[in-house]
């Protein structure tokens, strides 16, 4: 996986951090564990395992052979990481076609492998949406040339996904400090943030902060004491007004909508009224910028920071 931000905890004694950014391989210490029973690229299995890594089938149809093998090998694994009290996350990645012509290519492979998972209890992610919301608001494939690789910024889509769904499902002690104010562009922000942050700046005033990038931009917190507070944000769009319509933000409070701001052009303070915070788990904020209800309508452009806005501060009270 691409590893990018920093929830320390441990791995059967060994601990690391998700900040390092870098691949996964047989030379970290969770690499040398996968690689010692299922081998991997340029690694021999185990004398006497014939188990590789490889991709998994393709077939649309649920009753071909090819699935049931595929079944039986995610099982061994599932087993194998059960027995060690390992996690075990499965990442789903779409293919090029599947991002350029989306109304044409078939998801039902990702389908069937979706039940399959479901049904065993297991983990993973599917960034399909993550990387349709990247190829329109950008304009660009988030894959390297036409590979199916993703590129850097989409790989930290994936690892963002990967760390918050690990916080919510307990994988990962939630250790995120308790907000008060978060200096969005200092190393005062390294707890809070999710996707949808590019990398901090400083304006000739001396203000730090981050571009908002991708068009949502998510934020995390920790339990609060109460479960009302007041979210102020302190932000300056970059393109304020496209084709007649105004840039919005609009807030989500653990996937459920809890207002929305036509912005102005320069900076400016907005807030938010906060009801159902989470008082036992970590909360999940979303500012999502737009120019208009349909997809359709999104500015396209080579600068993503066009659809967003620079962002200088937030605050609880």
């Amino acid at each position: 996986g691409f590893i990018r931000r920093e929830y320390n905890h441990n791995v059967t004694g060994e601990r690391w951090s998700l900040r390092k950014m870098g691949w996964l391989s047989r030379h970290t210490y969770l690499g040398k564990v996968i690689y010692s029973l299922y081998g991997g690229p340029r690694m021999p299995a185990k004398e006497g395992n014939e188990k590789i890594f490889r991709y998994l089938p393709a077939s649309v149809n649920p009753e071909d052979t090819v699935w049931a093998e595929a079944f039986d090998e995610i099982k061994s694994i599932k087993k194998w990481a059960e027995d060690r009290k390992l996690p075990l996350v499965f990442v789903i990645f779409p293919t090029t076609a599947q991002i350029e012509y989306p109304d044409t290519i078939s998801r039902k492979p990702q389908d069937i492998l979706d039940k399959f998972l479901d049904e065993e209890g297991l983990l993973y992610i599917d960034p399909y949406k993550e990387f349709l919301d990247y190829r329109a608001k950008t304009g660009e494939s988030p894959f390297v040339d036409t590979s199916t690789h993703p590129n850097p910024r989409a790989l930290a889509l994936i690892a963002d996904q990967m760390v918050d769904m690990s916080l919510s499902k307990g994988l990962i002690i939630n250790n995120i400090p308790e907000p008060g104010t978060i200096d969005i562009g200092t190393v005062n922000d390294n707890d809070y943030i999710s996707y949808g942050w590019d990398k901090p700046e400083k304006s000739p005033e001396g203000i730090n902060y981050r571009w908002a990038v991708n068009g949502d931009t998510k934020i995390l917190i920790p339990a609060m004491k109460k479960s009302e507070s007041v979210l102020s944000i302190r932000l300056k769009p970059f393109f304020p007004e496209y084709n007649n319509k105004m840039l919005t933000v609009e807030l989500y409070l653990n996937d459920k909508s809890v207002g929305s701001h036509i912005l102005k052009e320069d900076w400016q303070t907005v807030t938010f009224k906060l009801d159902g915070l989470k008082t036992d788990n970590y909360n999940n904020l979303l500012f999502r910028f737009n120019y208009a209800i349909s997809p359709g309508d999104l500015k396209m452009s080579n600068d993503i920071r066009e659809l967003t806005a620079m962002v200088d501060w937030i605050k609880f009270n």
